[in-house]
């Protein structure tokens, strides 16, 4: 699955340059001669992105999106290769020319390895899928505000503010955790604790939010999972440090996937609460 953002980012870059024709040899090529249709070109790559952003439970879609974008990807590094060849030394590599493409790629666990698209974490994580379950399940409990510093975090990363974006995750779990316990036990029982106190008392539902018996949560020596992916988080205490790229992403990509299966376990609870 790709994201949309990124999916959009990629059509409007390559394709809305190239002719009415050249669009079409695409379509044809990737049996989407039905979808890419409209007036303009950008009407036409917009149809493209809806239609792949409604299909991410249709592995023929997600498989059709990723080969688009990786023949688009692949010819453009290429291109940039052929002209350093011809004494173009001020032509910049990929990751220069398109920085905020590139950035999103590692957002969706993509990047170019030996001139040419591919996965760099496992296919069967999914990143993208997590990001749409977590934006789905914090719309559906009305928590806007850890929503609001995700969204911020991974504009953060896709800018390039890596120290931004490491804050707003951190921000983003705390409160996240916070207004699961309230949400779960009341805005009066958890008033007054501490986030370390909430979380102590996700641990305590039936079933448990973090479970103890998986090595999850840890109250006397702190050493369950869930303890030392928030000291992972900002291993400088309260202030989110330098990073790069590379450390910046793996925060994110440990934070989509760790909040999006507490957030379909918060789901199943409150579900069976209600029933």
């Amino acid at each position: 699955m790709i994201s949309r953002r990124l999916l959009s980012e990629i059509l409007s870059t390559f394709l809305e340059p190239k002719t009415h024709a050249k669009i079409t040899d695409y379509a044809i090529k990737y049996s989407l001669e039905n979808i890419a249709v409209g007036n303009s070109k950008q009407e036409r790559i917009n149809n493209l992105t809806l239609y792949f952003s409604k299909k991410t439970d249709d592995p023929k879609a997600v498989d059709t999106a990723f080969e688009l974008i990786k023949e688009l990807i692949d010819k453009e590094v290429s291109f940039l290769h052929e002209r350093q060849l011809y004494d173009e030394y001020d032509v910049k590599s990929f990751e220069d020319t398109y920085p905020l493409i590139s950035r999103l790629l590692q957002q969706d666990g993509l990047s170019i390895i030996d001139d040419e698209l591919k996965y760099h974490v496992p296919k069967m994580v999914n990143i993208p899928s997590s990001q749409e379950e977590i934006f789905v399940l914090l719309d559906k409990y009305k928590f806007s505000t850890p929503s609001g510093h995700l969204r911020q975090a991974m504009d953060g990363h896709a800018n390039g503010k890596w120290a931004s974006a490491n804050g707003q995750l951190r921000t983003y779990v705390e409160g996240l955790f916070d207004e699961m316990a309230e949400q779960i036990y009341g805005e009066a029982k958890v008033k007054g604790m501490s986030s370390h106190e909430r979380k102590i008392e996700l641990s305590k539902t039936t079933p448990p939010i973090f479970d103890v018996s998986l090595n999850e949560w840890d109250t006397a020596k702190g050493k369950g999972f869930i303890n030392g992916f928030w000291k992972r988080l900002c291993p400088e205490g309260p202030h989110p440090g330098l990073s790069d790229l590379e450390d910046a992403t793996f925060r994110l990509h440990l934070v989509l996937l760790v909040t999006a299966n507490i957030l379909k376990r918060f789901d199943g609870y409150m579900k069976n609460k209600k029933s």
